[in-house]
């Protein structure tokens, strides 16, 4: 079991996913023990040392099992993770939230834990843990956790690039479910459900390289519903690292699609999505070319 004070030798960290169900946490681990364990054991020694009732310290004691803390969760706060620990680094007199509220993910019913950061050319040092719990008051026991910069630094940058892959993979299976739904909206001309899906401002290109208006795409859509089809290839593109406002999304893949007569042909797609005001996807172009 860990004791604090935690001052003392270089210490390692690494950012793991938790076994919680959805939605998803990540949970920085020092030396293979998670965060929350130094804030509980911190809890535990200053409720003895203010005196507080045994009831409380009980209460604290048994938070050991489980923590009302968690670190940052995925489905809201992800990236923010991210950029307050890891992109931080460079900022060595700021400070890092590591843990929220368990039930709720954020900090807004005020479970949370901060700690300072100090950063040297071969070391970043976790100093004065703070929580509201504790009316911000700072931990004496928590002491300073040091890790190596080179071992912290490249921790934090395996949580980005699983940051990314993460958030790129979801993208896909969501641009995929639209690509989907705007397809079987077009063919069983589904006006509710196109409302929903295109944009007031679409324009298509056809493949013989003309402008066309969204209703003609719905008639392309009424020919071709007595016909199988069939999307492979498919990939995606997210726009929004590069800072376009709204956030944009470019799909590609292959239509293939068989007549009744057991003819195939291939379409080259490609659709550019625009996130509204009320976070919801809409196409506002899309282009087809055949594969001759």
């Amino acid at each position: 079991m860990i004791k604090p004070p935690f001052t003392g030798p270089v210490r390692t960290i690494e950012f793991r996913l938790s076994s919680l169900p959805e939605p998803m946490f990540v949970l920085p681990y020092v030396d293979g023990h998670p965060i929350t364990a130094f804030i509980e054991e911190c809890e535990v020694l200053m409720a003895q040392r203010e005196h507080a009732p045994e009831s409380v310290i009980q209460k604290k004691e048994h938070s050991r099992h489980f923590s009302r803390y968690v670190s940052w969760s995925v489905h809201w706060n992800y990236s923010d993770l991210v950029n307050t620990v890891a992109s931080r680094i460079v900022r060595p007199h700021d400070s890092a939230l590591l843990a929220v509220c368990r039930s709720c993910g954020d900090y807004g019913c005020s479970n949370y834990a901060r700690v300072k950061l100090r950063v040297t050319d071969s070391h970043v040092h976790w100093h004065d843990l703070r929580t509201c719990v504790n009316n911000k008051k700072p931990y004496p026991d928590f002491g300073i956790i040091t890790f190596d910069r080179a071992q912290y630094e490249e921790s934090c940058e395996r949580l980005y690039q699983s940051y990314l892959r993460d958030k790129h993979e979801k993208l896909k299976v969501e641009m995929l479910d639209l690509e989907e739904s705007f397809m079987i909206a077009t063919m069983k001309l589904d006006q509710q459900r196109l409302d929903q899906l295109v944009h007031p401002e679409f324009t298509g290109i056809t493949g013989t390289g003309s402008i066309t208006r969204f209703e003609n795409m719905i008639c392309e859509g009424l020919e071709e519903r007595d016909k199988e089809h069939r999307i492979t290839d498919f990939s995606v593109q997210d726009l929004w690292p590069n800072k376009i406002n709204p956030p944009q999304a470019l799909s590609c893949y292959t239509l293939i699609r068989e007549d009744p007569d057991g003819s195939m042909h291939r379409f080259r797609k490609a659709s550019l999505w625009v996130r509204g005001e009320l976070y919801q996807w809409q196409l506002i172009h899309h282009q087809s070319t055949p594969i001759l």
